[in-house]
């Protein structure tokens, strides 16, 4: 299923902008300990996302789930592997 149809960009997540820095996405990668996930996973998956952040360091879950459903797109990781990472960041983003 691709993230746009037929009017535009599907909406999933919430579009709210939560402050993501640096240290908080490596603190993520570091105790995500799940067996599917590689540690070159984790990797493609913090340099994506932290790619994708405004200057000011925030990114919406919308934006994230786009990254993560981009490199599934790309066979980077699995459909599995970005149910998770999602769940992981709505934790950390949603207080």
């Amino acid at each position: 299923m691709s993230i746009f149809s037929l009017f535009g960009p599907t909406i999933k997540y919430s579009q709210d902008k939560h402050q993501l820095t640096t240290e908080q996405v490596k603190h993520l990668m570091w105790h995500t300990h799940l067996a599917s996930i590689s540690q070159d996973n984790k990797d493609t998956v913090a340099a994506a996302v932290l790619a994708r952040r405004d200057n000011d360091d925030k990114i919406s879950l919308q934006r994230i789930y786009e990254v993560l459903t981009q490199l599934k797109n790309q066979n980077r990781i699995t459909k599995m592997d970005r149910d998770l990472f999602m769940k992981i960041f709505q934790e950390s983003l949603i207080k």
